[in-house]
């Protein structure tokens, strides 16, 4: 009897371990799909929040880099631009103003070491005897 009472119990044991219900495999299985799919949402929004910061750093650099070239517009525009340039590029000078010209040295050519041999020159139509037929 104490024999069949262990069976009894062994057995009533892996009922209890092997029973599973559909219920829990159900939940547990929403569970991991839920897990999974909050994993991949979270770091799809950190990577729109990476393409955000980069993209507000482009738009600040855009914002200066207009903010520059609009000053530089208006100061095309002006006189003060003007005269700049007729002063560097033309050489102009208001009345008053001393002008210096500077300019290199002049630089002879140099012969010295080197000698010019004459290259033989054959005649044209060998010239062209000798580019068609060798």
């Amino acid at each position: 009897m104490a024999q069949r009472m262990k069976t009894a119990h062994q057995t009533e044991e892996r009922r209890r371990r092997v029973k599973i219900r559909p219920a829990y495999v159900i939940l547990l299985l929403a569970m991991a799909l839920f897990s999974f799919k909050f994993i991949e949402k979270t770091r799809q929004l950190q990577q729109l929040n990476r393409e955000a910061a980069a993209l507000r750093s482009q738009n600040q650099h855009m914002m200066r880099d207009n903010a520059r070239l609009t000053r530089d517009i208006k100061f095309y525009g002006t006189n003060q631009y003007l005269e700049q340039q007729a002063r560097t590029i033309l050489g102009f000078a208001k009345p008053g103003d001393i002008t210096i010209r500077t300019q290199p040295p002049a630089q002879k050519p140099r012969t010295e070491g080197l000698t010019y041999r004459a290259a033989p020159t054959a005649p044209t139509w060998k010239q062209w005897w000798d580019s068609f037929f060798h």
